[in-house]
């Protein structure tokens, strides 16, 4: 059974599950799987914002025909450093956050048990077996916050980078931008870089693309032998974010018009990763 079908099969039995415990009628049980469809929220989300169940109620259920045990991140012993072995933007995007470890099994919180891609997304991470547990919403999304305290998404940092520029209506040397690690365009971009280095290995890519266009430089992540969007930082930090890849890789940062090859190593969750670079000039940079 793939993963599709698996969720269609654990929603309809949850649906089954509400009528047959007479917390729902099967009208608002179709008109919520409508709206599912529509907007692709989860169901028990929409039944929830709908005043049809209470959270505690969907969760009682959840936890009853997954077999999944239900808990209260605040009651659980949240291993820190285990924390750490997901990205924040994976545990933001899918809403799981990490609990604790036992050798190679590694059990995390989600509001949404049903997410396969998640859990494999999580499992090809770490490299671990996956033991899930159901948490509320707003329980994993306050405990991702207090545990991965002032991390910022890619986004954000890039929103901060584009004040900063506006602020000083001036933009510092390319040179100085990069080499300069205590300023703050200079920090930003690295961590620009980290970010998307993170976010494509935990998303199983096998290739970054990092294009430049008239207004936005397009990021995108091969995953499958499929180019998807990723982000799409403003063009005036293509140059800084491309010089910052080519220091990493060894390249002539000053060489802007002829191809260049390269590679390094990157680190993440204590997995080093073999990385080539391959810069090729274009018309738009």
């Amino acid at each position: 059974m793939d993963s599709a079908v698996a969720k269609d099969f654990y929603i309809r039995k949850l649906g089954e599950a509400l009528i047959e415990k007479e917390l729902i009628s099967p009208i608002e049980l179709k008109k919520a799987l409508e709206k599912q469809r529509k907007t692709g929220k989860r169901l028990g989300e929409i039944l929830i914002e709908e005043k049809l169940l209470s959270e505690d109620t969907l969760l009682e259920i959840l936890s009853q025909k997954l077999n999944i045990p239900k808990v209260k991140i605040e009651n659980q012993a949240v291993d820190s450093d285990t924390v750490q072995l997901i990205p924040y933007e994976i545990a933001k995007k899918h809403k799981l956050i990490p609990l604790f470890r036992v050798g190679n099994s590694l059990t995390i919180a989600m509001a949404d048990p049903l997410d396969i891609y998640a859990i494999d997304t999580v499992r090809h991470l770490t490299g671990m077996q996956i033991k899930v547990v159901l948490a509320g919403e707003k329980d994993v999304e306050q405990a991702i916050e207090k545990f991965y305290g002032g991390r910022h998404s890619l986004d954000e940092v890039i929103r901060e980078l584009k004040d900063q520029e506006e602020e000083t209506q001036s933009v510092e040397t390319l040179d100085s931008t990069i080499s300069q690690a205590d300023t703050e365009t200079g920090a930003s971009v690295v961590k620009i870089v980290n970010l998307i280095l993170n976010q494509a290995i935990s998303e199983g890519a096998s290739d970054i693309h990092i294009e430049p266009d008239f207004k936005i430089t397009r990021i995108r992540y091969r995953i499958d032998g499929i180019l998807h969007d990723a982000f799409t930082p403003p063009k005036s930090l293509h140059n800084m974010i491309v010089a910052r890849i080519k220091i990493m890789a060894e390249l002539d940062v000053s060489e802007k018009r002829l191809p260049q090859d390269g590679g390094f190593q990157y680190r993440l969750n204590n997995k080093s990763i073999d990385l080539r670079v391959s810069i090729l000039p274009t018309v738009r940079g």
